[in-house]
């Protein structure tokens, strides 16, 4: 049986000549991309410095609203930024490594630059602490604990490691946290890699429902966003933002939706008139989907 992802390949040129396996550094490029630097280009091209009040300053959130619906999280509650060195970064800024709780308890297998930036916060009074590693490709989840004391401030770690994929004992270093009397740190967990994980214990199936969705989308409106919420009975109800050069192009996926078995409750669809920056009507659906979790 043929895997349905594969119709994706195409859209990624290096895949025609490789395999790829390097996703969690640099993702395999989209074809789309060129067309999408080129909408950069012309909007700093033609609205120069008033580009950044009309649209860039809130792409970052956009992006991070976008991630987070992979992960079923509430709108506005992910940040996106260059890397994970810098989110690192970010979360450091709120502590003070100058009292007496100021450990850094990491590994030796965690991201290169994340270990350079933690090692550079001993000059602000940060004591670090690195837990090696025997064979280059676990980490002992016992000598990571041990590690951990009453003056441990921060962990973080990857929960999957970069340079051999091994899963790391998340559970275990969060229990420290939550049943030691000794330690009260703040662990920071690194899961950028981990979504397929997340992704699967949620018990959606993306690729079932990008194939139902093409079963009823019209070939002239295509899908810009989908965000999938679960209820506490397992109903899932699909927020979807779709884009058409027309507004009459719509009204056959709204018939569509009402009379598949798959879609249903569609809720009043919300509508954005095309701009420079995004040339689509653009048309936000709510509707609920039938795939059994």
């Amino acid at each position: 049986m043929a895997d349905d992802l594969l119709r994706y390949r195409s859209q990624f040129p290096i895949l025609e000549r490789s395999t790829y396996l390097i996703s969690n550094s640099l993702g395999a490029m989209p074809q789309a991309v060129y067309e999408a630097l080129k909408g950069y280009a012309d909007i700093w091209a033609t609205r120069g410095v008033r580009a950044w009040e009309e649209r860039w300053w809130m792409l970052a959130a956009q992006v991070g609203d976008e991630i987070g619906a992979l992960m079923n999280a509430p709108p506005g509650s992910v940040s996106t930024h260059q890397n994970v060195t810098t989110c690192q970064a970010v979360v450091a800024s709120c502590f003070d490594f100058s009292g007496k709780r100021n450990k850094v308890v990491y590994c030796d297998l965690n991201f290169p630059s994340v270990m350079y930036f933690w090692e550079a916060q001993q000059a602000c009074g940060a004591r670090v602490q690195m837990v090696p590693t025997d064979d280059g490709i676990t980490v002992p989840t016992e000598r990571l604990l041990d590690a951990i004391d009453d003056r441990t401030l921060l962990v973080p770690v990857s929960h999957v490691i970069f340079r051999s994929a091994y899963i790391q004992d998340a559970k275990a270093i969060i229990e420290k946290r939550l049943h030691s009397r000794e330690a009260n740190f703040l662990t920071v967990l690194e899961r950028s890699v981990f979504l397929n994980t997340l992704l699967y214990r949620k018990g959606i199936s993306w690729t079932r429902l990008l194939s139902d969705l093409e079963k009823v989308m019209p070939p002239n409106v295509r899908v810009l966003n989908i965000r999938p919420y679960v209820s506490g009975k397992n109903q899932i109800t699909l927020d979807l933002t779709v884009g058409a050069e027309s507004p009459d192009a719509v009204n056959p996926l709204y018939t569509a939706l009402e009379s598949s078995p798959l879609f249903g409750g569609l809720f009043q669809p919300t509508f954005q008139p095309p701009t420079q920056a995004e040339p689509l009507y653009r048309y936000r659906v709510t509707v609920n989907y039938a795939q059994k979790l």
